[in-house]
């Protein structure tokens, strides 16, 4: 070193300490950020957490031991129905949806819908087969007629409407093997010894209870149709008022004069062999009389609880047990879609039952011994144990299977509206006398429902 100069320090032969503090801050971190990718099954295309899960459901009925069994008259099974028949009940009451005879040139609604809307349906659906329509008057006992060309006030003049008759008549024509479809046109106003629409429900409730409706080989459908009426003309009865007529009390079992022009639902009651023709026909009659000027119509296949029905999807949701709003990372779905536990935590998914339904959810169950199911309110909570399932590997997807008793009157039913316990205020006209009574009556009742889910997850992979 020469005089002078100042003696230089040696540079260290690694990183400087700042360095060194510096790499290990980065690598741990980017250990953690590894270490929990992995876990949460984050930054692999092999597999990641289950979230949402899109879940059909099938309901089908289940009936008790004791049902009658199905059986079919001999020439039914013998023969092609061809027959199509129409029963238009003439009782006096009826004659109220007509307008007056003081306005003879006035529309009816009624009038299209029955001379119109209703052959025209079933002549569409009979096709090109050309069965015969066959026309009925109801009173006292179904009679045979030509089809009317038009309807006045004078055709409705039976003193009683047997439609305990006309229904009987309508199910022997079906045992017989004649008929393919059939509609009562009625007010569902009976004058035997039961009100309001229980006389027609004693021969229907009888066919419901037999194994024909429970194996889908006989439906029956609902048509109520709000119309104008305008009382009917009778001489049990002096109007008070210019152009209306009086209106019958079954509860009362007289004629009462109306005040005003009022809104009275009559019904199309559809029997048919099978759900898609009596279907057709009761919504093409809704449609056909939905175009109408001053109709209400409501449409409703009853037996549809026979079949076996798909329901709406709904969206199932996994979170992690105990917490509702947070994400899970244990349950995760592979590329193969099979399902896979990262870690040994409990897991929830949420599934809402679906609309439509119509039954008392009372037991769940799944597939998967692992997984328990409990009801909150109408949503089910599907419980997954990781831990359980990697002990014990179930086999197959998950499903769901929910059942209870239908529930398809009461508070619930879209005609609750149009029942009534009372028919003798003007006010009550609005409603039919008994209709739930009838319902309940008429639909059939299977001993429970059972609704079975598409699979949620498939096969398990340890």
């Amino acid at each position: 070193m020469r005089p002078g100069m100042k003696p230089q320090r040696k540079q260290a032969a690694g990183a400087r300490p700042t360095d060194k503090m510096l790499y290990l801050l980065v690598g741990g971190v980017a250990v953690a950020l590894i270490v929990f990718m992995v876990a949460s099954g984050m930054g692999s295309g092999e597999s990641e957490p289950v979230g949402e899960i899109p879940v059909s459901w099938t309901a089908r009925p289940t009936w008790a031991r004791d049902t009658e069994p199905g059986r079919l008259h001999e020439r039914a099974k013998q023969k092609e129905p061809q027959a199509l028949a129409v029963y238009l009940d003439v009782s006096e009451p009826m004659g109220g949806f007509l307008p007056p005879s003081s306005q003879p040139s006035a529309a009816s609604a009624f009038r299209s819908v029955v001379l119109n809307v209703v052959p025209e349906q079933l002549a569409r659906v009979s096709g090109s087969s050309g069965s015969p329509l066959e026309w009925s008057f109801v009173a006292t006992n179904p009679e045979a007629v030509e089809r009317p060309r038009t309807l006045t006030r004078g055709v409705f003049n039976g003193g009683e409407s047997r439609l305990n008759e006309a229904a009987t008549e309508i199910l022997r024509g079906f045992d017989e093997g004649r008929l393919e479809a059939a509609v009562l046109i009625t007010d569902l106003v009976a004058t035997d010894e039961l009100t309001g629409a229980m006389g027609v429900a004693l021969p229907l409730s009888d066919r419901m209870s037999s194994g024909s409706v429970r194996k889908g080989e006989f439906h029956l459908g609902l048509l109520g149709i709000q119309a104008p009426y305008w009382g009917a003309e009778s001489k049990y009865c002096a109007p008070v008022a210019r152009d209306l007529g009086c209106w019958f009390s079954e509860q009362a079992q007289r004629y009462k004069p109306l005040t005003q022009r009022a809104t009275v639902p009559f019904y199309v009651l559809i029997m048919g062999r099978n759900f898609e023709t009596v279907q057709e026909i009761g919504e093409g009659i809704r449609t056909g009389a939905a175009k109408l000027e001053g109709l209400k119509p409501q449409w409703e296949v009853l037996t549809e609880v026979v079949r076996e029905r798909q329901l709406g999807e709904v969206m199932c949701t996994a979170h992690r047990a105990g917490g509702r709003q947070e994400p899970q990372f244990a349950l995760v779905q592979q590329e193969d879609r099979s399902v896979r536990c990262q870690r040994e935590d409990e897991v929830e998914i949420l599934c809402p039952l679906p609309d439509g339904a119509r039954f008392e959810p009372r037991k769940a169950t799944t597939s998967w011994p692992g997984v328990g199911a409990a009801f909150e309110g109408k949503d089910i909570v599907l419980n997954v144990d990781c831990g359980a399932l990697r002990a014990s590997i179930p086999s197959g997807g998950l499903t769901v299977k929910v059942e209870g008793p239908p529930t398809l009157n009461g508070d619930t039913s879209q005609w609750q509206s149009w029942s009534s316990e009372s028919d003798e205020r003007e006010e009550d006209l609005g409603r039919t006398l008994q209709l739930i009574s009838f319902l309940d009556k008429v639909r059939p009742k299977p001993e429970r429902l059972e609704l079975t889910s598409t699979t949620l997850l498939e096969r398990f992979d340890r």
